[in-house]
């Protein structure tokens, strides 16, 4: 069994790989890599179905500032941890969905466990909360990015942007529109044309909107991103650093949120588990009906 997928392999027939002069970008002081508008840049570990990004800081940074400013073709960007992984084995549409994304980067320890089972490794993890302040820090203070908010409760972008001004001085939060707004959110969004656009209403919501709506955005880059609207905002408290070093945050989220959380992670962990054991073990397959 293969675990290890290069898509790009499997759109190409061998002899034009052979052929082809590969296209590539080059950003000063960045690795150069393919053109952003071919979907197969990375090579996937097959995580439950779900074709999961492998890749490191480095080259993750340069597909993301190349696609940021281009237009025309939006990159769609997710996060996979159990619990998405959970949502997808059940549910067949999610996981295409899933699959359609140009990147869905490993977040958590699950996955580096499924990873280990598969005989596949993940050289870093990711996960948005962190992902976005480094991607913010390391902008170009010569070309500001331009980021848009959809999503959290009513209030909470408006504050969350108020809080990247602050912190980030090469970041422009050019709009916000609440998780409750959507009629004409599209053409809010596109009337700023942002580089990055962040839609935090949650698994599999987000990321089912994201798949709906991308082609009709004027954006670089659309991230379904949870909670991270949220903990921006400064209205939902983050774990303490030695929790989120040890990679242990689910544990604060659980204590914060039990009744909301305890399915996910008391239930849903050991789920994850079993169905990654069955996966790569005894080649059991996902259920192939949608919900």
């Amino acid at each position: 069994m293969l675990f290890s997928l290069r898509l790009a392999a499997q759109s190409r027939e061998k002899a034009d790989l052979e052929s082809a002069e590969p296209t590539s970008l080059v950003v000063p002081g960045l690795p150069s890599l393919p053109d952003p508008d071919e979907r197969e840049a990375f090579e996937k570990v097959d995580c439950l179905g779900v074709p999961v990004t492998a890749t490191r800081w480095d080259e993750l940074r340069s597909w993301f500032f190349m696609s940021a400013r281009r237009r025309g073709h939006p990159q769609a960007l997710f996060f996979a941890n159990a619990h998405t992984l959970n949502l997808a084995w059940n549910d067949s549409g999610f996981r295409e969905v899933l699959g359609r994304a140009q990147a869905v980067l490993n977040d958590g320890i699950s996955l580096d466990i499924y990873a280990r089972m598969a005989g596949e490794t993940f050289a870093e993890n990711f996960n948005g909360t962190d992902l976005f302040p480094r991607l913010f820090e390391s902008t170009d203070p010569e070309i500001p990015l331009r980021v848009f908010l959809y999503g959290a409760r009513p209030g909470r972008a408006e504050a969350a942007a108020r809080k990247i001004h602050e912190r980030f001085a090469n970041v422009r939060v050019v709009g916000t529109i609440d998780g409750y707004t959507h009629d004409g959110a599209i053409d809010t969004i596109n009337a700023t044309s942002p580089d990055l656009l962040l839609v935090g209403m949650g698994n599999p919501l987000q990321e089912r909107w994201i798949d709906e709506n991308r082609p009709k955005l004027d954006v670089g880059v659309v991230a379904g991103v949870g909670a991270l609207i949220d903990f921006f905002s400064g209205e939902v408290p983050r774990a303490p650093q030695v929790m989120r070093t040890m990679r242990a945050e689910w544990l604060y989220r659980l204590v914060l949120e039990p009744r909301r959380m305890f399915r996910r992670y008391m239930l849903g962990n050991p789920a994850f588990i079993w169905r990654s054991m069955l996966y790569v073990r005894f080649g059991v397959r996902p259920e192939r009906k949608d919900r």
